[in-house]
Parts: structure tokens; sequence; C-alpha cells
């Protein structure tokens, strides 16, 4: 029995070896990375549009104009373009259709849809349509442009340009306009809203090492859950078996902590009949630092709160060799959203089941001594 087990354990490590190699790609965060709608269309245009427009307060000039204008030429037509004339965003036609973005220069109007995600369904007609229109008495030409993260589009009659490229064109002329200003707080803000521009492509595209390797193991990975819960209640019997043992004549229960199930396991260890909330819990994070807390909290509502000082006190002066692991710091931190519960935490960087039961023990020995 014991050599099955050990063969299945060799399985799983195995398995979580394989995992570690996968490696998910690492991208540069920005500022746009904290913005609530970071990837939604119409902000990322108004920024877009922002600084191409050489008259804005930017004070970038035509770096923006020039590097869309060089992206196009390298990728949908070579003519002239010459200088800036004018651009909008959201622009309503005639018959009530938005335009993203269009600019206007002296020889062309460029009109432009931004698309974040893959979906293109836009009314293309209408946006011809008013073009034509715009520059029905002129001499000037149309380009119908979508700007999206894999430069593709099915549009009948438009060319397509990515983020990404868009953006290596913009950098190079950024580049010489930094050697002027570099901590501008608009070349700082730039390079930023170009980096995001740039990340929309790791964004969207598909991992396809994490979906083979999960989907390819799927029923082990669930293996591994169900391996998971049945450690943590291993854990759960075996320190409410030691205090139960430890302390003859008192009865312990344990309750799972539910606020913070999304980021450990949290399990609170109390001694029935108690008519106060004090009690010991023990959290084990899925991936801060450290990985494992032990708290005493102690319930001042039911309780002469002269001994919670007394209890700081005690342990600040024992000389047991769990104390070196107490974090000072935060152990007055409030644990239960309430001011009457005065709190120790001990904090260990990796787990071992004698060392927090013994902590546990040791802590309720605390407790004992106040009831």
């Amino acid at each position: 029995m014991q050599e099955i087990e050990d063969q299945l354990i060799q399985k799983y490590e195995n398995l979580l070896l394989k995992a570690q190699k996968i490696k998910m790609p690492e991208r540069e965060a920005t500022f746009f990375d904290f913005a609530m709608r970071k990837h939604h269309e119409n902000p990322t245009t108004e920024l877009l549009s922002f600084f191409l427009d050489p008259n804005e307060v930017h004070g970038l000039k035509d770096t923006f104009y020039q590097g869309l204008i060089k992206a196009i030429q390298e990728k949908i037509s070579q003519q002239d373009f010459g200088y800036f004339q004018d651009l909008a965003t959201e622009h309503v036609t005639d018959d009530h259709k938005r335009i993203d973005l269009w600019v206007e220069t002296e020889t062309t109007l460029i009109v432009i849809e931004a698309k974040i995600d893959y979906q293109q369904n836009n009314p293309v007609r209408s946006y011809q349509k008013w073009a034509k229109h715009k520059v029905k008495n002129t001499q000037k030409s149309i380009i119908y442009m979508v700007l999206n993260v894999d430069g593709q589009t099915n549009f009948k009659d438009w060319s397509a340009l990515s983020f990404e490229m868009l953006s290596h064109y913009i950098r190079d002329f950024l580049a010489k306009q930094s050697l002027n200003n570099p901590l501008n707080k608009w070349f700082i803000l730039a390079r930023e809203f170009l980096l995001h521009l740039e990340n929309y492509t790791e964004l969207m595209e598909t991992n396809m090492d994490v979906i083979n390797f999960v989907m390819g193991n799927h029923r082990e990975i669930q293996k591994l859950f169900v391996l998971r819960e049945q450690s943590y209640n291993e854990i759960r019997d075996h320190v409410l078996n030691q205090l139960n043992t430890h302390f003859e004549g008192s009865e312990f229960k344990v309750v799972q902590e539910q606020r913070f199930k999304k980021i450990c396991r949290g399990l609170r260890f109390s001694k029935i009949g108690l008519k106060s909330h004090t009690d010991i819990a023990l959290y084990i994070h899925f991936e801060q630092e450290p990985m494992v807390e032990v708290w005493l909290c102690y319930d001042m509502d039911h309780k002469d709160k002269a001994n919670a000082g007394k209890i700081s006190a005690k342990l600040k002066k024992s000389k047991d060799k769990f104390n070196e692991s107490i974090n000072w710091t935060r152990s007055d931190e409030d644990t239960r959203s309430s001011e009457n519960y005065r709190s120790i935490c001990w904090e260990f960087k990796s787990f071992e089941l004698d060392q927090v039961t013994n902590v546990i023990i040791e802590a309720q020995k605390v407790l004992n001594e106040f009831e």
C-alpha cells in the first residue's frame, strides 16, 4: 500500500515539474493596466487622437502623426500625405453611425476603425458614404483602415494595421523627440500608451502551451485538487486531535474561514463552551508570502481588556523558540474588522506540520491562563 502511495506522489511531482516549465509570457505593466476600462476602444481612440494632433498640449509636435503615416506607407500606400490638417473622434454620420477616428492630411482622408476584439461587424458602408461626401469637392484620396490586434480585416476596400506595427513606427519618431526633454510628463505618458498598445497583442493571444498541457492532463490535475483537499483535511484533523489530547477535559472545534478562501485555506480552532469568539487561526496561502500564518485572536468584548496587553507582554518576555516567528508589526492588525480584538501573528516561510501544531498548542496555553 505504501509503495502504491509513493508511486502516486512521484507521479504528481513529475506533473508539477512539467507545469513549472510552462512559461506565461511576461510583459511590462503600464499605467493603463490599472484603469477600469483599460481594454475599451473609446479611451484608446481618444488617447490616440490626442497624441496624433500636433496642436495639442503634449508638446510632442507631429511625432505620432509621422509614425502613423510611416506605418501606412509601409503597409498600405506609399503616396505622399503632406502635413496634418484635422482629425475627429466619434464622428456621427447623417444616418447616426459613429466613426471611431478620421485624420485629414493635405492629400488624404484617413478613416480609422479601432478594434480591440476580433469582431468586425461595423456599418462601414455608412463610413465610406460619409467619407466620399467629405472629399467630394477636393482632389483628396481616401484610405479606409482598421486598426486592430492582428492587422487583418475582411471589410471590402479596407486595409488593416496592427497596434504593434503602429507603435513600432511611432517609437522611431518618439525616440528622436525624447532627446529634447526625456522627463516631459507627456513623453512618459506617450511611452506608456505605446506599450499599452503593444500589450494588446499578448492580451488577445491564446497560449496553446497552457491549454494543451491542462487538457492533456485534465483528469490528473483534477486528482491533484482532490489530493490538496485531502491534505487540508488531514492537517485539520491532526491539529484538532492534538489539541483535544494535550488539553484533557477540554474539547475543541474547527471551522473553515470563508473570508479569504480565494487566496488561502483558513482554519479557526477554538475551545467548545466559550462565550467569546477567542480562537486561533491557521492560514495556508496559495501564492503570497509568508506561506503560513498562525493568529491568536483574543476577543476583548467578553473578557477583561487588560488581559490583551498581558498576553502580548507575556509573549514578548518568553524565550520560547516559537516567539522568534512573531511579526509584531502585524500583530495588532484587525483580523475581524473590529477594534475589540487583539491579535498575535506568527509567520512561517514553509509549512511544517509539527511546527504549526506546536505553535497552536503554545498559543492555546497562553489563552488558558487568561480564561
